[in-house]
């Protein structure tokens, strides 16, 4: 059991950039990540990628979507970030992409 870690603004300070962070166990900077991203709730971020890079994150969240520990916000985010894929290329009639994403979900449907 690891002891419990509140951040302070003395621990977040950085000595020398990243050793910092380094020095934290595993605990401590999932600690950290979570008063990060509470900083952050409410806010969007907006993404510029081209149609490969986009296929080739959906293929990426695809694969693994397939392991079975993942689940709850991170699975549930990647389904929706799959799904706005499949409908900006179904915007764009690219029946082929489309066709190969559900492939990737119904990986049993492959001939």
């Amino acid at each position: 059991m690891s002891e419990s870690f509140t951040p302070t603004p003395e621990s977040r300070a950085p000595l020398n950039g990243r050793a910092t962070l380094s020095l934290l166990n595993d605990q401590q900077l999932l600690d950290l990540l979570a008063t990060d991203i509470s900083a952050m709730v409410g806010e969007n971020l907006v993404l510029s990628i081209d149609a490969q890079t986009l296929l080739s994150l959906v293929g990426n969240l695809q694969l693994a979507l397939r392991h079975p520990d993942n689940h709850g916000h991170p699975a549930t985010a990647a389904r929706g970030l799959i799904e706005a894929a499949r409908a900006h290329f179904a915007g764009h009639g690219a029946k082929a992409i489309l066709e190969a994403i559900r492939r990737g979900v119904e990986p049993e449907a492959t001939p």
